[in-house]
């Protein structure tokens, strides 16, 4: 059994490097298993044969693609099934590229071909779509997924070229009254950049997130905090209400300004999508329009 890593890194070595298990004709594979919902969107967006789909992630906080809701559900992203895929027959298994550590030796053990996602960004999302477009020999869709992308991505970095760029703070709020600090490596990071926001914490040797100290915070004033949810967004939305009524958040010029957002969770979240205009224009608006 032979992982493909669908990403910006292996992108240009995808062909020399690693194809398929056997030199398998990809066109061949007949029983897909997708372990997370933004898979299985990637699947729905290039158009794959729903038949060839057998076996699909379940989530209570996200909407499966209407063609993919009858299939076989196969547990949450973390931590699928693996005796439910066995029994699925599956011939091949697309997984977030985010989860490779835990889950390729799994798979490996299952010995069915695997492939991994980049979707910790909107570019990441695009590349592995069209990657992965060629690889299932239906490139056209591929193409027109980059095209539009990049058209829009264009147009909109146009119309915020001549803008000051704030500096944003972004927390990612955690079921159990938590939260941790969004870098560009991660999925929301990667859109406040897309959109020109300059993030205080733009790094973290490669890691989307990153655990700073309240003191240490306040060294680096934000002209903006953002704030998003991991899961149980209700939950986490009511605990940074309560969390920003202490005192300690005064002394952020963001938080005496009124320049504290609440995103939702659907369009910042942890995986990147195809909706990426809905939160690209509320960006837009979040960060150039003194008055939003």
């Amino acid at each position: 059994m032979k992982k493909i890593i669908l990403s910006l890194i292996c992108i240009c070595l995808l062909t020399g490097c690693q194809k398929s298990a056997d030199n398998k004709q990809t066109s061949n594979y007949k029983r897909i298993v997708c372990t997370s919902i933004a898979s299985c969107e990637v699947l729905a967006k290039l158009k794959v044969d729903p038949n060839k789909i057998v076996g699909v992630a379940d989530s209570k906080s996200y909407l499966l693609p209407k063609e993919y809701e009858e299939k076989t559900k196969i547990g949450i992203a973390m931590s699928p099934d693996i005796e439910k895929i066995k029994k699925l027959n599956a011939d091949l298994i697309i997984s977030p590229q985010s989860l490779e550590n835990e889950l390729a030796k799994k798979y490996q053990n299952l010995n069915i071909d695997s492939l991994f996602l980049d979707l910790n960004s909107t570019e990441g999302l695009i590349n592995s779509s069209t990657e992965l477009a060629s690889f299932l020999n239906i490139e056209n869709q591929g193409n027109k997924i980059n095209n539009e992308f990049h058209t829009f991505l264009k147009n909109y970095q146009d119309s915020i070229k001549n803008q000051p760029k704030p500096k944003v703070l972004i927390l990612m709020g955690l079921p159990g009254n938590s939260y941790t600090i969004a870098t560009e490596d991660s999925y929301v990071g990667s859109l406040v950049k897309l959109a020109g926001g300059q993030n205080l914490y733009p790094h973290n040797n490669g890691d989307g997130f990153i655990n700073i100290s309240k003191e240490e915070l306040l060294k680096n004033q934000p002209d903006i905090i953002l704030r998003t949810a991991h899961a149980f967004p209700e939950e986490v939305m009511n605990y940074f209400e309560i969390e920003f009524q202490d005192p300690y958040y005064q002394n952020f010029s963001a938080v005496r300004n009124h320049r504290v957002f609440n995103l939702d969770y659907r369009h910042f979240g942890m995986s990147a999508n195809f909706d990426y205009r809905t939160p690209l224009n509320e960006l837009k608006e979040i960060l150039y329009d003194k008055e939003t």
